[in-house]
């Protein structure tokens, strides 16, 4: 036992190792995965966005790691999703973050009869929509005044 290593209450014994981290092992996230947005259709639950067939039409574009930013139309929520397995059909992913975002107020004070202005999304963004038979009149507005100011001066109106 003269041979036998010195041990004292205090020694923490360390686990073996590893080796330190090869170069190829770091790349630029750019180069490897992608950061897609989706737009959600309005009242999309939250459980709906974790379900394999959700995604199912888009997910050939999509491959582990990918991180997918999704916004409702409605500007109800904003979330991430993380892939973890994508092919023709399928695509598993989880739940980084899901944020409530504060209700989007839009009046229909003071406007013609049989028409209603919506936010339809980060693309379109205020639309002016005639009630009696969905027809979009216009779109694209950054502002709901914009889209009043639009609506207003439109021919069918005058």
């Amino acid at each position: 036992m003269a041979n036998a290593p010195a041990t004292t209450e205090n020694d923490h014994s360390l686990p073996a190792s590893t080796p330190a981290l090869r170069r190829d092992a770091c790349k630029l996230a750019e180069y490897c995965n992608s950061t897609w947005r989706v737009v959600a259709p309005r009242n999309t639950p939250r459980k709906r966005l974790t379900q394999p067939d959700w995604l199912s039409v888009v997910a050939d574009q999509f491959q582990a790691y990918d991180v997918i930013r999704v916004v409702c139309e409605d500007r109800s929520f904003f979330a991430e999703l993380l892939v973890l397995e994508a092919g023709k059909g399928y695509c598993q992913v989880i739940e980084l973050a899901f944020h409530q975002l504060p209700v989007l107020l839009v009046s229909g004070d003071a406007l013609p009869a049989n028409h209603t202005i919506e936010h339809a999304g980060p693309e379109k963004l205020y639309i002016v929509r005639r009630l009696s038979d969905g027809i979009v009149l216009g779109e694209g507005f950054a502002s709901r005044d914009e889209a009043v100011e639009f609506l207003i001066s439109h021919a069918t109106l005058r």
